[in-house]
């Protein structure tokens, strides 16, 4: 466990490094967009709505989900969730950008007197923005914790258990 927690550690402070140096991105106006990802956390797997916005160095945005979670006893339980990251953003080469920063969500549960789970961390991210437009992403949450899944499991600390992939659109 605490070899676990070294390297995500380390990997953070590796990849803030090489971001550090890095040249400044390329594109400098502020955009505002919407996007479709597709997110792993709270015990399962779902689909969401994003607004995202990017500026010279930053990247933000909000996100919205709706899931069907089966719990041990086979009831169904619905979660609402909202979530949010905010990070640095860095041109890593020819439409490339690495990112880094911190996430947040929580699943508002159809469950009467059930306690909303959340889970907040740091993400890596890797984008890929060939246009003005268009984005696909990849983000990585290498240290998260968690007040519970959907499900009623695990709680606490969680490695490389959590992340996102999706598309952009961006206004111009």
């Amino acid at each position: 466990m605490r070899t676990l927690k070294i390297a995500a550690i380390s990997s953070l402070i590796a990849a803030s490094s090489a971001m550090a140096g890095g040249p400044v991105a390329a594109n400098n106006d502020t955009q505002f967009g919407v996007g479709f990802l597709y997110g792993m956390g709270f015990g399962s797997a779902s689909p969401a709505l994003s607004v995202d916005a990017i500026f010279s160095n930053l990247e933000a945005g909000v996100n919205t989900s709706i899931a069907n979670a089966k719990t041990g006893d086979a009831d169904s339980v619905t979660a609402y969730g909202v979530g949010g990251y905010f990070g640095m953003r860095q041109s890593l080469g020819q439409a490339f950008y690495g990112s880094l920063g911190v996430s947040g969500d929580i699943a508002f549960t159809s469950v009467s007197g059930a306690p909303n789970p959340y889970l907040v961390g740091a993400y890596a991210g890797l984008n890929f923005k060939p246009g003005n437009n268009f984005q696909i992403f990849a983000r990585l949450m290498p240290y998260a914790y968690s007040s519970d899944d959907v499900k009623g499991g695990t709680r606490g600390h969680q490695f490389f258990s959590t992340g996102s992939v999706g598309i952009n659109y961006f206004f111009s």
